[in-house]
């Protein structure tokens, strides 16, 4: 009787693993995946999303029904606050909130109510480059011009990237970029700088110069004067980073803390507490997705990059991010928005 008690619980014990992984490669048959989106319609981070729908589905095991939900606000805070507090946690609801996720937890911790590293993180498809440039005719024509003298730069609103990188090359590197703000958008700084009314440009990404203005990338209209990378663009091979031009060891730490933030580029998330079997199958279908065919001609035809990172390198940039010292968090919030 004891041998046969035995048996039986080795067998159990044989067979749970194996039906508990059909159970999980079953789950998502017949059922809706929902994906946030923390833009409105019609901008990079929809269109990504967009472009990520049509095609993951096909690599998650049960090839659930893709429902796309844009839920802008609070540049990006609203989404994430909705995917991390009130959105089912059984891996049916996943997002993509913007790539200033992880730093909204220390710029708005009044409005932030998550925490970016318990995010189940489960891939980026690309991260854009974003640079500082400015106009042929200005005489701007490197990061060490802008030192010399006062360089009047287009941006947005306070707190955005716009404000960001130039006060953050003010601060620490001692450049003399004046903020003009107020401009709506890229396309409205943009028009400024041919108008003659700006000199620079706080931000915008590369690609996006390249698509929407590519006779002032051919014709060297303008000149980027510095990205805000970890590493060095290839294509902008010749334009240093903001992290090059740091003096000091603290100014590259907190110009470091900005650039490890935006690594995490355009990704998918699921909330906490979501089971990890089904975080599993979700990163390992995004990792396939990011590598095929399909997916990769679609995104080139859409003039978007492709450089992917797995869920597992950007759970790691998220948790450093969240570890950073509190007087290096400081000092950047201090820097990069003087304004607030």
């Amino acid at each position: 009787m004891r041998k046969a008690k035995l048996s039986m619980t080795l067998a159990s014990l044989l067979v749970f693993p194996l039906a508990h992984g059909a159970t999980a490669d079953d789950f998502y048959k017949g059922k809706t995946l929902t994906i946030l989106i923390g833009s409105p319609a019609g901008g990079i981070y929809d269109l990504t999303a967009r472009l990520y729908g049509r095609h993951i589905a096909g690599f998650i095991p049960g090839a659930p029904t893709i429902v796309l939900q844009n839920v802008p606000g609070a540049a990006g805070i609203r989404a994430a606050n909705l995917l991390y507090n009130a959105s089912p946690k059984d891996g049916t609801t996943i997002g993509l909130s913007l790539d200033n996720l992880l730093l909204n937890q220390f710029l708005s911790p009044d409005e932030v109510k998550f925490r970016a590293e318990k995010f189940n993180w489960l891939g980026r498809g690309d991260r854009p480059t974003r640079i500082v440039y400015s106009w042929s005719s200005s005489g701007v024509r490197s990061i060490e011009d802008a030192k010399k003298r006062e360089v009047l730069t287009g941006m947005t609103a306070p707190g955005t990237s716009s404000e960001m990188y130039p006060a953050l090359a003010n601060a620490l590197i001692g450049a003399k970029f004046k903020l003009i703000s107020g401009y709506e958008g890229a396309g409205g700084m943009n028009l400024a700088l041919e108008r003659g009314e700006i000199e620079a440009v706080g931000a915008n990404s590369w690609v996006s110069l390249v698509v929407t203005k590519p006779e002032w990338v051919q014709g060297r209209k303008i000149t980027p004067l510095f990205q805000t990378t970890l590493k060095r663009d290839p294509e902008l091979a010749d334009t240093p980073t903001l992290i090059e031009l740091a003096p000091t060891d603290q100014a590259r730490s907190v110009i470091t803390f900005q650039a490890r933030s935006e690594e995490i580029g355009f990704y998918l998330i699921a909330p906490p507490e979501t089971p990890a079997d089904r975080v599993e199958i979700l990163r390992s279908a995004f990792t396939a997705m990011a590598r095929s065919p399909g997916y990769l001609a679609e995104a080139k035809s859409l003039t978007m990059g492709t450089n992917f990172m797995s869920g597992r390198e950007l759970q790691d940039i998220a948790i450093s991010e969240a570890a950073t010292p509190t007087a290096t968090v400081e000092q950047f919030r201090v820097a990069a928005s003087p304004r607030r």
